[in-house]
């Protein structure tokens, strides 16, 4: 009879998206996480052949969380109203989660096969919110690269502190996004 495994690949994702959220990329070690989910480290690597390949199952740990409040957040109402919600869902997921939300894109992480797509699943209800806008399909992407960017762009100098004129509050991200959505509204 195999003997019973003393934890399971869920367990060390849990584990290492613990280490995450409390203590940021740098901190999430093999040895740390074999620690934290009551296994020696030389057990991981039957799971996880190193570190990048755990970041991944992790990346896509976190992917799946923002896809779900994507989901939840998006509303078949009013595509403008649909799409600042999203937009201040994402702000409020990355302030409320900043290690974990930056670890989406951060470089190193070896893509779990299930990574592409849940990022497709993730940006869905931006797709469609923009169809329903009115852009089109050959603009679908650009328009939703540029909400993307501004988003990301705005959030990670949030959490970086940078904003060094004005402390940033959710009435001036809400201002770029409106304005934004609106060049949207009124494009050719």
């Amino acid at each position: 009879m195999p003997a019973r495994p003393k934890t399971t690949d869920e367990r060390v994702t849990d584990s290492a998206l613990a280490i995450l959220e409390r203590e940021g990329i740098a901190r999430v070690t093999m040895a740390r996480v074999a620690t934290a989910a009551g296994v020696r480290a030389p057990s991981l690597y039957k799971r996880f052949p190193d570190r990048a390949a755990l970041l991944g199952r992790v990346r896509l740990q976190v992917l799946r969380d923002l896809e779900r409040l994507m989901a939840t957040t998006a509303s078949s109402l009013d595509p403008g109203a649909s799409l600042e919600a999203m937009g201040e869902a994402y702000r409020f997921f990355a302030l409320r989660r900043p290690h974990a939300y930056l670890l989406l894109y951060a470089p190193g992480v070896t893509e779990h096969p299930e990574t592409a797509p849940a990022r497709l699943a993730a940006v869905r209800p931006l797709f469609d919110a923009l169809r329903a806008l009115g852009v089109d399909d050959p603009h679908l992407l650009p328009a939703s690269r540029s909400l993307v960017a501004f988003v990301h762009g705005y959030v990670t100098m949030e959490i970086a502190g940078a904003f060094h004129m004005a402390k940033p509050d959710a009435s001036h991200f809400r201002f770029g996004l409106r304005a934004l959505l609106a060049s949207l509204r009124s494009r050719p």
